[in-house]
Formats: structure tokens, C-alpha cells, sequence
């Protein structure tokens, strides 16, 4: 690294001379024609080594070549001796200082390890799964009735987890170039002192940090070079798959405690006035079916989750999603078994199959003495009657009651003039639906086995506007308003089929379709109820947790282990290319530091071309100038 900003400040003082097109379109060679001019007493001035070493280029080349083309091994361009010298048998006797100069070597290698490390662990133990503000690291955290109070705890932005992982990866980056330029160098000189490159070969080494690929199949140690290279190459380019490990999920999470004392005002019922106006007036429950409807279109969609309960609840308005109650109440609803009867005409009597008889009854025995219905009804046919209790006894209810399901009128005599020949929700019915028809209606019955009362919410979830819902199992628990809820329910479903806004569509499950207009008809009737008849009543109050925006991480971690493994790959081949190069059979170990080695190498021999617009002016030279070195164009002696 450091030899490249000197390579590119010599470039930048050498655009005023006449030397500038060659040294600009060459520059991994500028060290050795600046070797060319310097003398070794003068080169012993500036940096004096105890033991200098000379490498040669051995191939002979044509003065005219092109040095970027990659020039195929020939075994003539770098021949072996005959018989080797004594001198190359053995490795160099390890210096006393050994240890300081090979940790000096792969310093850079141990940051970037230490580096690595200390990014995985950060983006998968303390980023991965956990949650971080959006532009203030202590917000305000909005509270019920519209009052906002500041976060108790501060978290860090995601702009600050962005910030902090960009710059471990910079520094990261610079650890690996640092150690990169070094290991071109070493790589260079260990590779020519055994066999020899070609200067398309050198050039690409220091130039770009690879090997040319006919060079791989030269020997195993070769390959272990150019391996460790192109590791070391790749491991700096593969940040991308790190950063976008990391998905940012909009959240909400509970961020301040409210006390009892100052908690939400939870209504409860009493059997007062508002009861008792109910039982007399045939519109007031006329009013609570229609209320049921609103307060299921506040709590529920079109989806189809039947197994959670749900509660509208108007105390909780100004609180964010995922804000956690204490204490509330839901209604229960349960179905343990929908058996559809195969075969009415033998199972059923003709007053059970009979629509009209059907309908009759649920006015009859309902609460407001009538029964609207239409395509698409799902009737819970009740067993008693309707009657006005001013003060009705905590039950439960788990019985098993027959259900007529409205799906089809079709036209009598119909004709392709007709237009459509009649109505249908669904082109599909469940195989074991027998058929009933009566005038033009087609309908089925099943067994339906369910349980009704309520249930105690402990830490309920806000799970939408206005709306709490269970996330764990709860127990069936007695209430004054189940009896109430159930005879509500069957007018509530009809509401809910004509406003069609809160029920999943038939046509995708037609049994989902079912069960969930028996669960939320009496949901939203017992929520309505509720509402009505406590209105007036003294609240309960409940602690609660108030919940702020945030944004939740999810990190991938098959692309942080590809990461990690290419990084520690580049630490592995280094630290083995440390230990080949060292325990080599060479002269010259070459550990330590390689930043101005290119200055102590005789290039005389290397061939140039003489007519080079770097030799018209004549050689660079290198000049001390007090404690600086600086570049100078010497005189050109030999044309």
C-alpha cells in the first residue's frame, strides 16, 4: 500500500516532464527503472541493508514485445541449473529476532482476523433479532387518551448500526490491503528467485495481485501462491453480501409501563338502567346487532383465524400496535367439531330440513322476533326461547346444536335469457354437504359442537386499532352474557353477511367461511352487549405496556458464514503462504518487511526498449535531499 502512494505521487510529479505517457500507462514497473539509475553506494546511503539481495529476469526477450499479453511458460525462459548450489540446499539459519519480524509481517493478517471476528459476532449475536429506533434514539412513546412520554430506555438508530458496520468494513478493507501489497511483493520475488517470471507475469502480479493462469500448473507451491492471491483478491470485494445479510422489519415494541393508577378504564357490566331498557325495547336490541357488526369491522378482516379471539375495545384509542393490557376480558368461542349431514332427507325430519319452518323458528325464538335472511346465512339454530331476565346467572355453554347453511337460489324455468341463473357463494362444496332444496333455495345442515363464555387476557396484545387478541391458550370461563350473546348471535351473522366487509370469502374454504361467521357473530355480540350495558357503569382500571415504532432485524446467515468463510480463507492461505515462503528452500527468506525491497533489486539486465518516450530525456534517479528522497530525470548515457 504504501509503495502504491508513492508510485502515484511519482506519476502525479512526473505529468510535467516529457516521461509522462509511458510512466502513467506502466506503473508497476516505475521502482525497477528507478533501480536502473541508482548505484549501490548511493542506494547504501539511503537505506543501508546488511545483506542485499539481486534477483534476475532469466527469460530472454524480444526487445519489441508487448509486455500486457500473457506470455505462455517456456521451459527455456527459465531454466534450472544443472546442479544446484550448496547454498540453495539449505534454508537461511532463522535469526534470533525471528518472532518480532514475522509478527511484523502479519500484523496486518492478525487485525484483519481480529476484524472479522469481531463483525460476525456484532451483526449476529447483537444486530441479528435485535430492534433499533427510527430517528431519535429515546422517542416519545404515544399513550391512551393521546398524552406521549419519553422511552425509559435509549436505542441505537439503524443509521447508527449502518454506520458502525460500514466502517468496521473499511477498516477491514484497509487491514486486507495493507496485508495484500505486502504479500504481492513477497509472492514476486519468492516466485522469480525459484524459477523466474516473464515481465507480463510481473506485471500482472504487482499490477492487478493475481498470477497469469499458465502459471498455476507450474508447481504445487505456484499454485499455493496464486491460490492465496486470488483468495486474498476476492475476500476484499465480498462486503456486499454482508450488508445485505441484514432485512429491516417495521415493528412495534412495549416501551413504558403505565401503573394501575394511571391505566386504562376497562368497562364493566352491571345489570342497571341500559339492562333493563334492553329487555323492554325491541329496537334497543335491534341498536346492539347493529353495534355488533361496527365492533366486528373494527376487529377483525377478511382472514380466516378462527382459533384467536378478539375484543374491540374503544378505552384503548392512541396506543400503538403491539402495546401490551394487563387485564382484559374476551369473549369464547370455540368450535370443537362441524359435522356436515350427508343425508338429510334420512337423518332429519321434515321440520328440521324445512327452510321456511327453519326460519320461523329463529324468529320465534329470538330476540327480536324476527329473522332477516338471505344467500350466504349461517343459522345456529337455538334450542329455548328467548326470554327477559333482569339479572342473568355467570354460565358457560358446550352443547352441540344443528346449523342450516343458506349457499344457493337458483331461478325456476331458468333460460339463457335469463342472465344468470341464480345466486351461489361458492362453486365448490365440502364432499360430505348432502343437499337440501326447497323453491329454488339449496341449502346443507351440520352437527356444530362448541363452547361459549369468556376468557381472562393476561398481558393482551394490541393487535390493531382499537382491537386486543390473545397469543396463547386460554381457559373457558363463566359470564353473565353468554346466554344473551349466543340468541344475539344468528341475527349478528346476517348483519354480517349483508355487509359482507369482515368475513373471509367463501369461494377459497368454504367450511373457514362457516366457522368464522359463528365465531365472530357472537364475539361481536358479546362485545356490543358489553359495551352497551357497561357504558354507565364505574370502570375497572388496568396497567398496561405502551408500545413504540421501531425497527426489527432479521439477518441471513448462510450469507454471513459465505462471508466470514472467504475472510478466513484469505487469513488461512496467508498465514500457510507464511509458513511455505519461510521453510522454503531458498537464499533469501523473504519476511518482514518488502515495502522498498523494489529499490534494492540490480535491473540491469532486465531488457528495455531504447526509444521508450522514458528514455528520450534519460533515466529516473533517485536523489537524497536532506532526510527526502526525490526523482529526477538523470542523463541518458547509451542510446
Amino acid at each position: 500500500m504504501i509503495l502504491s502512494l508513492f508510485n502515484y505521487s511519482t506519476a502525479n510529479y512526473l505529468r510535467t516532464t516529457t516521461l509522462e505517457a509511458d510512466i502513467l500507462q506502466g506503473p508497476a514497473f516505475l521502482p525497477l527503472l528507478l533501480s536502473k539509475s541508482i548505484g549501490k553506494s548511493k542506494m547504501s546511503q539511503i537505506y543501508p541493508p546488511s545483506n542485499v539481495a539481486v534477483f534476475y529476469f532469466r527469460p530472454q526477450m524480444n526487445i519489441n514485445y508487448n509486455p500486457y499479453a500473457i506470455e505462455p511458460e517456456i521451459p527455456g525462459a527459465s531454466p534450472m541449473p544443472e546442479k544446484e548450489d550448496p547454498q540453495y540446499t539449505n534454508p537461511v539459519t532463522p535469526s534470533p529476532y525471528w518472532l518480532g519480524i514475522l509478527l511484523h509481517t502479519v500484523r496486518f493478517l492478525v487485525i484483519h482476523c481480529v476484524l472479522t471476528a469481531c463483525i460476525t459476532c456484532f451483526v449476529l449475536i447483537y444486530v441479528n433479532g435485535n430492534y433499533f429506533n427510527l430517528s431519535d434514539r429515546r422517542p416519545l412513546v404515544s399513550l391512551a387518551g393521546g398524552a406521549s412520554v419519553p422511552a425509559t430506555r435509549s436505542l441505537f438508530l439503524q443509521s447508527d448500526v449502518v454506520t458502525i458496520l460500514s466502517s468496521a468494513i473499511i477498516v477491514l478493507r484497509l487491514a486486507l490491503g495493507a496485508w495484500s501489497t505486502g504479500l504481492c511483493w513477497r509472492s514476486a520475488l519468492f516466485l522469480m528467485e525459484r524459477k523466474g517470471l516473464s515481465r507480463s507475469g510481473l506485471r500482472w502480479l504487482i499490477g492487478a495481485g493475481v498470477l497469469t493462469p499458465p502459471l498455476y500448473a507450474r508447481d504445487i507451491t505456484t499454485f499455493l501462491t496464486g491460490a492465496t492471491l486470488l483468495v486474498t483478491l476476492a475476500a476484499n470485494f465480498v462486503s456486499p453480501l454482508l450488508t445485505g445479510s441484514i432485512s429491516w422489519v417495521p415493528s412495534n415494541q412495549p416501551a413504558v409501563f403505565i401503573p394501575d393508577s394511571s391505566g386504562l378504564k376497562v368497562s364493566i357490566v352491571e345489570f342497571r338502567e341500559f339492562w333493563s331498557d334492553y329487555l323492554r325495547q325491541d329496537y334497543l336490541r335491534e341498536q346492539v346487532v347493529q353495534m355488533s357488526a361496527g365492533a366486528i369491522n373494527t376487529a377483525w378482516g377478511r382472514s380466516a383465524d378462527n382459533s384467536v379471539l378478539k375484543r374491540a375495545v374503544s378505552f384503548a384509542n392512541g396506543l400503538e400496535l403491539n402495546s401490551t393490557i394487563t387485564n382484559v376480558t374476551l369473549p369464547y368461542f370455540v368450535i370443537h367439531s362441524l359435522e356436515w349431514v350427508k343425508d338429510p332427507y334420512e337423518t332429519l325430519t321434515p321440520d328440521q330440513r324445512n327452510f321456511t319452518q327453519t326460519v320461523n323458528t329463529m324468529a320465534r325464538l329470538g330476540p327480536t322476533r324476527h329473522f332477516p335472511w338471505t344467500v350466504g346465512d349461517v343459522m345456529l339454530i337455538p334450542t329455548v326461547n328467548w326470554t327477559s331476565i333482569p339479572n342473568p346467572s355467570p354460565a358457560t355453554v358446550s352443547e352441540t346444536r344443528l346449523m342450516l347453511f343458506y349457499h344457493s337460489w337458483r331461478r325456476a324455468n331458468f333460460t339463457s335469457m335469463d342472465g344468470q341463473s341464480g345466486l351461489f357463494i361458492s362453486s365448490t362444496l365440502p364432499p360430505d354437504a348432502g343437499l337440501v332444496q326447497e323453491d329454488g333455495r339449496l341449502y346443507s345442515f351440520a352437527w356444530v359442537t362448541f363452547s361459549a363464555g369468556v376468557s381472562r387476557c393476561d398481558n393482551c396484545r394490541l393487535s390493531g386499532p382499537s382491537t386486543v387478541q390473545n397469543d396463547t391458550a386460554l381457559s373457558l370461563q363463566e359470564d353473565n352474557l353468554t346466554n344473551e350473546a349466543l340468541a344475539l348471535a344468528p341475527l349478528v351473522a346476517a348483519a354480517l353477511v349483508i355487509s359482507n366487509s369482515s368475513i373471509p370469502f367463501p369461494m377459497n374454504n368454504i367450511e373457514n367461511y362457516v366457522e368464522a361467521l359463528l365465531v365472530r357473530s357472537y364475539s361481536g355480540a358479546w362485545n356490543a352487549l358489553s359495551d352497551y350495558i357497561g357504558s354507565l357503569s364505574v370502570p375497572l382500571t388496568s396497567s398496561y405496556y405502551a408500545s413504540q415504532q421501531v425497527l426489527g432485524t432479521r439477518v441471513n446467515q448462510e450469507r454471513v458464514f459465505i462471508w466470514l468463510g472467504l475472510q478466513l480463507a484469505a487469513t488461512l492461505f496467508g498465514m500457510l503462504s507464511i509458513f511455505v515462503q519461510s521453510h522454503a528452500k531458498s537464499k533469501h527468506q523473504f519476511i518482514g518487511d518488502v515495502a522498498l525491497t523494489a529499490f534494492y533489486l540490480d535491473t540491469t539486465e532486465v531488457p528495455v526498449r531504447r526509444d521508450d518516450p522514458v528514455f528520450k530525456e534519460g533515466l529516473l534517479k533517485v536523489r537524497v535531499d536532506g532526510d527526502r528522497l526525490k526523482v529526477e530525470v538523470g542523463n541518458a548515457s547509451t542510446k
